[in-house]
């Protein structure tokens, strides 16, 4: 089931993301989330901002950092992991 609502003033449905997890890396510079359609996203919690999103294929119901440059989700699939390389020129993410 797809749920949606309409922000006031617009005419668009924006879709909800439940979000099932949440770890902030142990330096504090990233979030992860994780979804129950799936999702799993790194946030810069500097500036807000999405920096990478992945998909697996089954709910997110934990979520933690091993070390700062790796992420393990996990749900009722299975467990995943994900190595975090964010990119290092200034030209990325523009």
């Amino acid at each position: 089931m797809r749920r949606s609502c309409v922000i006031r003033g617009s005419a668009r449905a924006i879709p909800i993301k439940i979000v099932m997890a949440v770890a902030v890396a142990p330096d504090g510079s990233w979030l992860a989330s994780g979804s129950w359609d799936g999702e799993v996203r790194i946030w810069d919690v500097t500036t807000g901002r999405a920096q990478a999103l992945m998909r697996v294929d089954n709910n997110i119901r934990a979520c933690a950092w091993l070390g700062s440059k790796a992420l393990a989700v996990g749900g009722p699939r299975g467990l995943y992991v994900f190595d975090y390389l964010p990119a290092t020129s200034p030209a990325a993410g523009q």
